[in-house]
């Protein structure tokens, strides 16, 4: 979520046009909207995507083969350790085309790109997260709540890198500025 944010900071444009999104899902009641409303909403949908694809939760991973793989003109035999980087991939030029660095929610309208292989914020195939669509629910809810009636900039030379841990984490914490509005 601060990734979401720092990213929305740089980007008032983006920030404007999701929040005229996201306050269409709140009535006078201002009851949480239900699992068909918040994926229902495109930018929203596209502005998460974009954001797990630049700042993936799981940047890297290992698996272990349990046989014999065979990787164009390699052997890999049982038990080799292969290390994966989504982030990597993810962030590909030739997957996703020069502007593959830059936060463009715009790029998933249309077609869907990557394949599986290529986005993969929560790993695929049968070691996926078991927990990616709650996530990605919760991720959509709380973003349209925090996003409805605040304001986020950028802190005035602020700079801040990726620190792995067991997810990428903002190194030093994450700081913006918010108005209320």
């Amino acid at each position: 979520m601060s990734w979401c944010l720092w990213l929305l900071a740089q980007n008032q444009q983006i920030q404007d046009d999701l929040r005229a999104e996201v306050r269409t899902l709140f009535n006078e009641d201002d009851e949480t909207p239900s699992y068909e409303d918040i994926n229902s909403l495109p930018l929203l949908n596209n502005v998460v995507r974009e954001t797990l694809r630049l700042i993936p939760p799981v940047p890297t991973t290992s698996r272990v083969t349990r046989v014999p793989v065979v990787l164009g003109s390699y052997v890999l035999p049982k038990g080799t350790t292969i290390f994966l980087s989504p982030i990597i991939t993810q962030h590909s030029k030739q997957i996703w085309g020069d502007d593959a660095e830059e936060f463009n929610p715009y790029r998933w309208e249309g077609d869907r790109l990557g394949n599986a292989y290529q986005y993969m914020p929560f790993l695929a195939g049968g070691r996926q997260c078991i927990g990616y669509k709650f996530a990605l629910v919760e991720f959509k809810i709380l973003l349209s709540i925090l996003l409805r009636n605040i304001q986020y900039f950028e802190k005035p030379g602020f700079k801040v890198a990726k620190k792995q841990q067991l997810t990428l984490r903002p190194d030093p914490n994450m700081v913006i500025w918010a108005k209320t509005i």
